[in-house]
């Protein structure tokens, strides 16, 4: 389940889960990605966070909200399917 603005703090390393193609086809997978969150404005309602181990950059409470506090399991993209069936 997503998090709530209030109960991000400094320090926090939260998940980011995207669903993505693979390269030129239909064919799509979930990846999940480690956010750093380095400091909060309240008063803005933003946080400068660190996406992946990339340079620090400044997300605003609806992104922040779309994050999880424990790393979301993923979907089986077609190949882990295909796998399975073997």
């Amino acid at each position: 389940m997503a998090i709530k603005f209030e109960l991000i703090k400094v320090g926090d390393i939260l998940f980011d889960k995207r669903r993505r193609r693979m390269g030129n086809t239909m064919a799509s997978r979930d990846e999940v990605f480690k956010v750093e969150i380095i400091s909060i404005d309240v008063e803005r309602e933003s946080a400068t966070v660190r996406w992946n181990g990339n340079p620090a950059t400044v997300w605003l409470r609806k992104s922040l909200e779309g994050l999880y506090r424990k790393e979301p399991k993923r979907k089986p993209s077609i190949f882990d399917m295909a796998r399975r069936q073997d």
